[in-house]
């Protein structure tokens, strides 16, 4: 029974955060009020980038807004996530380095090598400081796992190998970033 309290109170109070900053009041937030909901250890917004890769993931009826119910699935989805982030943020410095992300990355099952972990820390690291705040780190996630369902289906015996034509290849790019 406490623990049903404990998980309403705790949804009262994310709807509490919506409607602050449904600045609109619409019922739905758009991708500057998103912004303003979602924050990284340093208290930082999250990059844009990164909102509008949530709402495309969680725009169920493909508004380009997110109503509670998307904004609840973002906050579990977040939630899950940056439990795997602070696991990984081993001097508890609300970032990680590219030692901390590669270690993260091989223990949801991708062996990639130092030299692409580096690709990542470059393209996510979105303040520029060498490290990964909770919003590169989601971001890392979110395209690992993009491109990763887009190249299954080159991978005809699952061995991490596939064959493109360079007209596949683009196709497959363009689509996923």
């Amino acid at each position: 029974m406490s623990r049903q309290r404990s998980r309403s109170k705790s949804n009262c109070d994310l709807r509490q955060w919506f409607d602050k900053v449904d600045r609109s009041e619409t019922g739905r937030l758009n991708a500057v009020e998103l912004q303003e909901a979602l924050m990284n250890n340093d208290y930082t917004k999250f990059d844009m980038h990164v909102i509008i890769a949530m709402i495309d993931m969680f725009d169920d009826d493909k508004t380009k807004e997110i109503n509670f119910e998307e904004f609840q699935k973002i906050w579990a989805f977040l939630g899950n996530w940056r439990e795997v982030f602070n696991q990984f943020d081993v001097d508890n410095g609300g970032a990680i380095d590219a030692e901390e992300l590669t270690a993260a990355i091989r223990q949801l099952g991708y062996n990639l090598s130092r030299q692409f972990i580096n690709v990542l820390m470059r393209k996510f690291d979105f303040s520029g400081d060498g490290f990964l705040q909770f919003d590169g780190f989601v971001m890392v996630l979110i395209k690992i796992r993009q491109l990763t369902a887009a190249f299954q289906p080159f991978d005809k015996m699952q061995n991490g190998t596939a064959h493109f034509t360079y007209e596949e290849f683009l196709t497959v790019v363009l689509q996923n970033t």
